[in-house]
Parts: C-alpha cells; sequence; structure tokens
C-alpha cells in the first residue's frame, strides 16, 4: 500500500505549499478522488463501473498540475544542510585527487556534479532553485560507485558513512531519508 503513502506525502506537501501562501484549495478538492483511484486500482475501470468514473481525467489532470507546482517550488537548505554539503563537495574534491583508481567516465561524472553543486552555492539566483536533495542523491551514488572502483575503499566508504549516516546528515533536509531507503534497500544501511 505505497500508494496510501504517497497520498499522505501529497496531503503533506499540500499543507507546505499552503503555509507558504499557495493556493491549494482545488488540489485539496482532489484528494478523495485521488484516494478512490488507488483504492479502484488495478480492477476498478473493468468492474461495473467506467474508466472515467474509476480514473476520472480531471483528477488525474489536477494532479499532474499539481507535479508541476512542486517542481516549481524547490525547498531551501537550510545553513548547516548548506555547510554540510559544501564540506562533502570539499572531501570528495580531495578524494578524487588522492584516488587515481576510479574510471575516467566515473572521474569526470563525479567533477561535473561537485562543480554544479558548487556553481549553485556561488550563484544566488541559482541556490534558489536549486534541487539540493537531488543533488545529495546524486553525490550520494557517485559515493556508492567510487567505493566499488576504488582500491582505496575505506575512504570512500568514510566519506558516505560522515555525511550521509551520522546525525549530522539530517541538516540536509528530506536526502537522508531517501539515501536511507535506497542503503537500506541495497543491503548497505
Amino acid at each position: 500500500m505505497l500508494a496510501l503513502d504517497d497520498l499522505r506525502l501529497v496531503a503533506e506537501g499540500l499543507d507546505e505549499l499552503e503555509a507558504a501562501n499557495v493556493r491549494v484549495s482545488a488540489y485539496r478538492r482532489n484528494l478523495p478522488l485521488w484516494t478512490r483511484i488507488v483504492l479502484a486500482y488495478p480492477h476498478g475501470w473493468t468492474t461495473a463501473i467506467g474508466r472515467e468514473e474509476a480514473y476520472p481525467s480531471d483528477a488525474i489532470d489536477h494532479l499532474d498540475t499539481l507535479a508541476d507546482r512542486w517542481e516549481d517550488r524547490r525547498p531551501s537548505l537550510s545553513d548547516d544542510g548548506k555547510r554540510l554539503l559544501r564540506e562533502a563537495v570539499d572531501t570528495v574534491e580531495g578524494l578524487l585527487q588522492a584516488d587515481p583508481s576510479l574510471s575516467p567516465k566515473l572521474r569526470a561524472y563525479i567533477s561535473r556534479l561537485l562543480r554544479e553543486i558548487q556553481a549553485a552555492f556561488d550563484d544566488e539566483v541559482l541556490d534558489e532553485r536549486f534541487d539540493y536533495e537531488d543533488a545529495a542523491q546524486r553525490l550520494w551514488l557517485s559515493l556508492f560507485a567510487a567505493q566499488a572502483q576504488s582500491h582505496k575503499k575505506d575512504l570512500w566508504a568514510d566519506a558516505m558513512k560522515r555525511f550521509f549516516f551520522d546525525a549530522g546528515a539530517s541538516a540536509l533536509g528530506a536526502a537522508p531519508q531517501t539515501i536511507l531507503a535506497i542503503a537500506s534497500a541495497s543491503g548497505h544501511a
């Protein structure tokens, strides 16, 4: 019933938008319809009710526009989160220089990611629109890939633990929850 949990997250997201003075009444009116869609899946339209009644296209369209609203509103990273992410960027830059065993493609990917994050820190306008959660997830995956390739696995493992498992990682916001879910699924938590 992951979809029901997703509905709870949608409701929480609407609360956050509303707290930011974004009008959400049309989306709130659709929450019961979205719930009905989840409960009707996968056999709702094959029963006596029609497809449009089980899965109303207007409700699905509203959900699609809500996704666009969320894409436009990136949560700002806290000062502690920025400090921690900046520290992670500096550490990973040092690891890249100290570890020649990584493939050129992975090295280039990580370098490009670090430059992207650094550019967001350095540009006030970009900073407001940058998706730090996505960047933190990509950094996590990069560290994981680097650890797998590296002859110095312990260095990369220490960086992963320090920035994504230690208590300070909560400063990154929602990213650690996502990252820990990924790690749990892969058996590395």
